[in-house]
């Protein structure tokens, strides 16, 4: 133990003789306190895996959005991997009119973005699946549908993993002409911040970890609860609620299956995505084209429909120029036609 974090518990422990709140610590020692503590459990992980349901809720005026879905993450801090599968919960049955989503698998991989996605319809013959093509972005900007992208690591806290919160505001402390609106309380084990618009709890006992977020100008509120997992302190539910300027939207994230530190050997390739042989791989950083071919990949699904080709970017302005084409053609063969006739009638 440090001689900071020493004296800070010696001094709660005095205080908090005298008082249910640790008054007489100076706020620049509780963060310090924080700080280290977040970064302490936050530098124990090395690798985690684990699944999370996803649940939002989101009114606007007389418009009520729900999005259910399950995603299966693995993540590799060092290397900085992360693969993930995200499918939807209760979705419809498949109709031979509509196809539904079955998956979207996406990767990071150094510094590459790959995403695979793959419907289910329902047919005479069965369900049969219909994939599109497996594609390389540069960056996740790039990637259509990347908000199907779940990296534990973004969601690990609400000011994150580089605790960018609590070091901002222990920078502003220490600099003092700059520490004005910063208030910081011990309470037990919860440090209390407020700074500006934020109003925020962390719970020393637990990693430091974010347990409630305030933003009353914002109309929102954010809470956490967590779980120790092989001397690690991980989320377990985090509920988001905001309602503002006639938007009403409740988030609700349960995490579940919780390891650790496992080996990742073998987690992050094409065929761990669900890459299959003779699926084609488009690679939108090298603008090439390939088929999968190989013992490393999947055998083909027994059900397979075929692929479907992800639509170009502003697909849908293609395909207007493409009626409004067909449209001019049509009206011109027309027009030669009835030409041709009156002719054909003045003739005679």
């Amino acid at each position: 133990m440090t001689p900071i974090r020493l004296a800070l518990t010696i001094l709660c422990v005095v205080a908090l003789t005298r008082h249910s709140v640790c008054e007489d610590i100076p706020a620049q020692a509780i963060l310090e306190e924080l700080v280290a503590v977040r970064a302490d459990n936050f530098g124990k992980l090395m690798s985690w895996r684990g699944n999370a349901e996803h649940r939002s809720d989101q009114s606007r005026r007389n418009v009520h959005k729900t999005l259910n879905r399950r995603v299966h993450f693995v993540r590799d801090v060092g290397r900085s991997c992360c693969r993930c599968t995200t499918a939807p919960i209760d979705q419809k049955q498949a109709s031979s009119t509509f196809a539904s989503l079955n998956l979207v698998a996406m990767m990071k991989k150094d510094g590459e973005y790959f995403t695979l996605t793959s419907y289910s319809r329902a047919t005479p013959k069965g369900l049969l699946l219909e994939y599109r093509p497996l594609e390389v972005f540069a960056t996740l900007r790039e990637v259509p549908g990347s908000g199907d992208y779940f990296d534990p690591i973004e969601h690990w806290d609400y000011y994150g993993a580089e605790n960018s919160m609590p070091s901002r505001a222990l920078a502003a402390v220490g600099a003092k002409e700059s520490s004005d609106g910063v208030s910081v309380q011990l309470e037990g084990s919860t440090v209390n911040l407020e700074w500006g618009a934020f109003r925020s709890s962390f719970d020393l006992a637990k990693g430091g970890l974010t347990t409630s977020v305030k933003v009353p100008l914002a109309g929102q509120t954010w809470t956490a609860s967590h779980v120790n997992v092989g001397g690690i302190w991980l989320p377990s539910v985090v509920r988001s609620e905001i309602d503002t300027s006639g938007v009403s939207q409740v988030t609700e994230t349960v995490w579940k299956d919780h390891e650790v530190n496992v080996p990742t050997e073998g987690e992050f390739t094409l065929a761990a995505m669900g890459a299959y042989n003779g699926l084609r791989l488009l690679d939108h950083i090298r603008n090439s084209q390939r088929t999968l071919v190989g013992p490393d990949y999947l055998p083909q699904p027994s059900n397979l429909a075929g692929e479907v080709n992800r639509p170009e970017e502003g697909g849908h302005w293609r395909r207007w120029i493409l009626w409004i084409n067909a449209a001019v053609v049509v009206v011109a063969a027309v027009a030669i036609l009835l030409r041709l006739a009156m002719r054909g009638r003045f003739a005679h």
